[in-house]
């Protein structure tokens, strides 16, 4: 069900095609989000069950209001129903997210890079509040002579048709979207009105991105690079503000310490050091503004068995909440037991590896007061003993001190629940 709220009208037929931050103003995206009216029934899990992590979208029909959940970017994107098969507006999008959130304790929700973030870059128009993806401040402070980025205006059909098949005239010094320009270079006025509408949303959100590389090279040339990398990680939580507006303190953004494959930087400890510089500037921005889940890779949680990985574990935590940090959020870092096996595989084995862990973590400056571990079994609740499956595992995870992630809703999850009260 859709509807207006007068404080938040929507944006379809009003937002230029062509948003560009103020250079003074970059970080003042504005995200109009409809009006989106979440029916589900609410109840309060006992204290129990406080520590489970259900997954939830806008069609869940049943939340525990004083449970974390999972949200799914994907999911939350499709239509309404098959009996309207258009894909909603970026607004829709964010208002979904709004609603879905204000009826919970808080969402985890993957949001670190271009197209791992709420709205997709071109399918659903105009990106909400698009998110700057941290690889743009990589490639403005460690590229000795940054190229800025040469966007055509939006409406020039032949300036885009002529970097057909050229991304990096468009990109500059900053990493290349194929996708994204295999759209926006396309001609736009014989297309179908959703693919015109999609050519011209990437057009956008090229321009955008561009905007954003302007800031940046320009901080840098003004001011240095760590006031590019502060600058950036500004841009940063202020699109998660735009976004989420009066639940940003529920959102929960999920980000890798390490980036993924492609994006690596290796062979120069100091362009290492600055790239973890980057990310670690970004966190410590974000956990102004409310919790912060952590994992090592896009998809891979830190793995305890791995003496690289959790050195990587301390070390980033011990930069981005040190005892001597500003109040703020807190970090949810993201564990498994190893290899292909899992937290509740072999219990002596984790013992090991977490009380270990854990012994290393009290020996550093970190506060451990604004840390929690949360883990997802590899294996599903199932048959007529998955109530006792749930119940016992979830008193290992407590052993442990671990949230309990589980692939279900909260309807699935109250099925397995012994106590109710």
């Amino acid at each position: 069900a859709n509807s207006i709220n007068e404080d938040e009208p929507s944006a379809d037929g009003v937002r230029s095609l062509d948003p560009q931050p103020d250079s003074k103003d970059a970080t003042s995206q504005s995200c109009k989000a409809t009006h989106w009216e979440n029916n589900a029934l609410i109840e309060s899990a006992s204290i129990r069950y406080t520590n489970v992590v259900p997954r939830a979208n806008h069609t869940s029909s049943f939340l525990f209001d004083n449970l974390r959940y999972e949200g799914n970017n994907p999911e939350m994107r499709t239509p309404s129903s098959t009996a309207d098969p258009l894909s909603p507006t970026a607004e829709e999008v964010a208002g979904r997210w709004r609603a879905l959130i204000a009826k919970t304790a808080g969402m985890f929700v993957l949001r670190d890079s271009l197209f791992s973030q709420q709205d997709h870059p071109f399918k659903h128009g105009i990106p909400c509040a698009l998110m700057m993806p941290p690889n743009w401040i990589t490639a403005a402070v460690l590229t000795p002579e940054p190229k800025p980025m040469n966007a055509p205006p939006i409406d020039d059909e032949s300036a885009w048709q002529k970097t057909r098949g050229n991304p990096a005239s468009v990109f500059g010094s900053f990493q290349p979207s194929e996708d994204l320009h295999d759209y926006a270079s396309q001609l736009s006025t014989d297309k179908s009105s959703t693919l015109n509408k999609q050519i011209l949303a990437a057009r956008s959100t090229i321009r955008l991105l561009a905007s954003f590389a302007t800031e940046l090279l320009q901080t840098r040339e003004d001011s240095g690079i760590d006031a590019a990398i502060d600058r950036g990680a500004e841009l940063i939580a202020a699109g998660d503000n735009s976004y989420f507006g009066s639940v940003r303190d529920k959102a929960i953004p999920m980000m890798a310490v390490k980036p993924s494959e492609e994006d690596s930087i290796s062979g120069m400890k100091a362009l290492e050091d600055t790239s973890d510089q980057i990310i670690e500037a970004v966190m410590r921005r974000r956990l102004e503004d409310g919790d912060l889940a952590l994992i090592y890779r896009y998809q891979y949680p830190f793995d305890l068995s791995s003496p690289a990985q959790t050195l990587q574990a301390i070390t980033t935590l011990s930069r981005v909440i040190p005892t001597s940090a500003p109040p703020g959020g807190v970090v949810w870092l993201w564990v498994w037991g190893g290899s292909d096996s899992d937290l509740n595989s072999d219990w002596n084995d984790l013992t090991t590896y977490v009380e270990k862990f854990r012994e290393e973590l009290r020996s550093e400056e970190i506060d451990l007061s604004r840390l929690k571990f949360y883990a997802k079994p590899t294996f599903e609740f199932e048959g007529n003993s998955a109530s006792d499956q749930f119940e016992n595992e979830l008193d290992r995870y407590e052993s442990f001190g671990l949230a309990l992630s589980v692939n279900t809703d909260a309807t699935g999850v109250s099925n397995w629940m012994r106590s109710t009260g």
